[in-house]
C-alpha cells in the first residue's frame, strides 16, 4: 500500500484535537493514516515549530494542560503593599498565552473579579516589575497600556512618569495583614484566556530552603533551554521551556520570579539589537556587544534588590530606611539638593554585588530624595531638624565604627556583645524618634520640642559613652 503524501494542516489538526494532553508524533501520524516517513517527519517538524505545545524528543504536550490548575506565587513588595496594589509586569507571562497582554489577566478572589486602577510612577520605579518582559517588549507593553506613555519612544531615562494598569488588592492587603515576605498563591484556572484563582500564603508558611532548590532548579533548566534553542525565544518563552524542563526538580508555588530574579546565580539578561535573553554566565560570549538601547538597570543581579532595607542590609551597612528617609530631610533642610553628591557621599564605595544591584538601589533612592524635595515643608521642619541633626550625627558615627571594623578585619565576636547590644539598643530608640521626625505630620511645639530635645540629649550621652567603651576595646585589642 502506497504511503500517504497529501497530508494537510487540517488532517494533522483534527488529529491533534483527539489526542489529549500528551502525545507522540507516531500517533499523531498514525490517525492521519498510513503515511510516508518524510510526512511524518513534516508532521514532526510543523508541531515542533507550534508554540501551543512542548516537545520532548518526539513527544509533545499542549502548554493549557500542563499548565492548567498549576500554582505559583507572586511577592508583591512594600510599595505596592502601601498602595493597595500589584503590577501585572512579568509576573503571569510564563503561565499565559503569549497573546494575553500582562493587564488583561483575570485574578479572582472567591470567584470574583479583581478590580483595576491606573497608577503613575517614575519609568525607573516600575522598571523591574517588567525586566522578564525582554527589551523593546517591554516598551512596547508600556506603550500600549497607555496613550500617556508615548513620551517612551523618546526617551527612556529613568525618571520619566509612566501610567500602568494595575490590579487593586487594597482590601485583600487589609484583610490579611498583608506585609513584606507574605505572598500571592495563583493557580491557573485558563492558560489560553490568562484567569487565575488568587490565595494567600503567609511568609511563615514558606520555606526559604524550597526556594532555594526552586531558584537552583529553574537556573539548571534554563541553561537547558538556551543550549537548545540558543538566543532564538525571548524571556518569556525561555522561562515557561524552564519550567517545562525542570520537571519535578522544581518544587512547585516555593519562589516568585521577582525572588528568582533577586537570588538567580547562574544567569543575566543579555541585549543585542534590541533582543533580550537569559543567557547562563558559563555561555556568555566575551566578544558580543550589547547595542545600548537599554537602560543600565536591564539586569538579573546576583545581589538583593527586593527593597532599600534589604540592599542596605546585604552591603553590609548599618543604615535603615528610616535612617535614609532622615539624611534626605536633612540634606533637604541644609539645601543639598544634589542627588548625585548625596549619592556619592553615602555610597560612593559601598559594596554593592554588582552594578545592577548598585542601579537598583541607586533608582530607587533617587525617587525618595526626589519626592522628598517635591513635599519638603520647611517652616514645619525648622524645628524638627536640629533634633534630627543630632541624631544622625550619631548614626554616622556608628556606620563609621563597623566601616572600620570591617576594614581592619577585627572578629567582631571578640567584641563585648553587651556593648554591641547597648549600642543596638539605643540605635532602635534613635530609628523610632528618627520616624516621628519624618512623619510629615508629625510638628511639635515649642515645648514639646524642648522635651524631645532633652530626651535625645540623655540617649546620645549614653550612646557617646558606649562608643567610646568600644574604640577603647579596640585599642587595647591591638596591643
Amino acid at each position: 500500500m502506497a504511503k500517504r503524501e497529501d497530508i494537510s494542516i487540517n488532517d494533522i489538526e483534527k488529529a491533534v484535537e483527539v489526542a489529549g494532553g500528551t502525545f507522540s508524533v507516531a500517533e499523531i501520524a498514525k490517525k492521519c493514516g498510513n503515511v510516508s516517513a518524510a510526512t511524518r517527519d513534516r508532521i514532526y517538524r510543523i508541531l515542533d515549530g507550534d508554540d501551543r505545545f512542548f516537545s520532548e524528543k518526539d513527544v509533545l504536550v499542549r502548554r493549557d494542560c500542563f499548565f492548567d490548575r498549576r500554582r505559583f506565587l507572586i511577592t508583591p513588595d512594600e510599595w505596592e503593599i502601601a498602595e493597595g496594589i500589584l503590577v501585572p509586569g512579568h509576573r503571569f507571562a510564563p503561565f499565559a498565552a503569549p497573546e494575553v497582554f500582562p493587564s488583561e489577566a483575570v485574578l479572582r478572589l472567591a470567584q470574583s473579579p479583581v478590580g483595576q486602577r491606573n497608577v503613575t510612577a517614575p519609568l525607573g520605579k516600575i522598571f523591574h516589575y517588567h525586566l522578564l518582559l525582554g527589551s523593546e517588549q517591554l516598551f512596547d507593553f508600556l506603550i500600549a497600556d497607555s496613550t500617556a506613555n508615548a513620551h517612551l519612544k523618546k526617551s527612556r531615562s529613568g525618571s520619566e512618569p509612566v501610567t500602568l494598569t494595575v490590579f487593586d488588592l487594597a482590601q485583600f492587603y487589609r484583610n490579611h495583614d498583608f506585609s513584606l515576605g507574605d505572598a500571592l498563591m495563583l493557580t491557573v484556572v485558563d492558560f489560553n484566556k490568562g484567569i487565575f484563582d488568587v490565595e494567600f500564603l503567609a511568609a511563615d508558611n514558606r520555606s526559604a530552603a524550597k526556594r532555594e532548590k526552586a531558584v537552583a532548579a529553574l537556573d539548571a533548566a534554563i541553561v537547558k533551554v538556551f543550549d537548545r534553542f540558543e538566543e532564538y525565544l525571548d524571556i518569556p518563552e525561555q522561562l515557561a521551556w524552564g519550567i517545562f524542563l525542570a520537571g519535578e526538580t522544581l518544587p512547585e508555588a516555593a519562589a516568585s520570579l521577582d525572588e528568582y530574579v533577586r537570588d538567580s546565580q547562574g544567569l543575566t539578561i543579555h541585549t543585542e539589537s534590541g533582543h533580550a535573553v537569559l543567557v547562563p554566565l558559563s555561555r556568555m560570549n566575551e566578544d558580543s556587544e550589547d547595542d545600548g538601547g537599554v537602560p543600565d538597570f536591564v539586569t538579573l543581579s546576583s545581589g538583593d534588590t527586593a527593597n532599600v532595607g534589604a540592599i542596605l542590609k546585604s552591603i553590609g551597612s548599618t543604615f535603615t530606611p528610616a535612617e535614609m528617609e532622615a539624611f534626605i530631610l536633612d540634606a533637604c533642610y541644609g539645601r543639598a539638593t544634589d542627588f548625585e553628591v548625596f549619592f556619592q557621599h553615602f555610597f560612593g564605595d559601598a559594596a554593592f554585588a554588582d552594578d545592577a544591584q548598585r542601579e537598583i538601589f541607586k533608582t530607587m533612592l533617587e525617587e525618595h530624595f526626589e519626592e522628598h524635595l517635591e513635599t519638603y515643608n520647611r517652616d514645619d521642619d525648622e524645628i524638627k531638624a536640629p533634633i534630627r541633626r543630632d541624631i544622625l550625627d550619631a548614626v554616622e558615627e556608628r556606620q563609621a565604627f563597623f566601616d572600620f571594623l570591617a576594614e581592619s578585619e577585627k572578629d567582631p565576636s571578640a567584641i563585648e556583645k553587651q556593648h554591641l547590644n547597648e549600642c543596638a539598643t539605643l540605635s532602635h530608640r534613635f530609628a523610632e524618634t528618627l520616624k516621628m521626625l519624618d512623619d510629615p505630620g508629625y510638628t511639635p511645639d515649642a515645648a514639646e520640642a524642648e522635651e524631645l530635645a532633652n530626651a535625645v540629649a540623655l540617649e546620645l550621652e549614653k550612646f557617646d559613652a558606649i562608643m567610646d567603651q568600644l574604640n577603647g576595646q579596640i585599642e587595647r585589642n591591638k596591643e
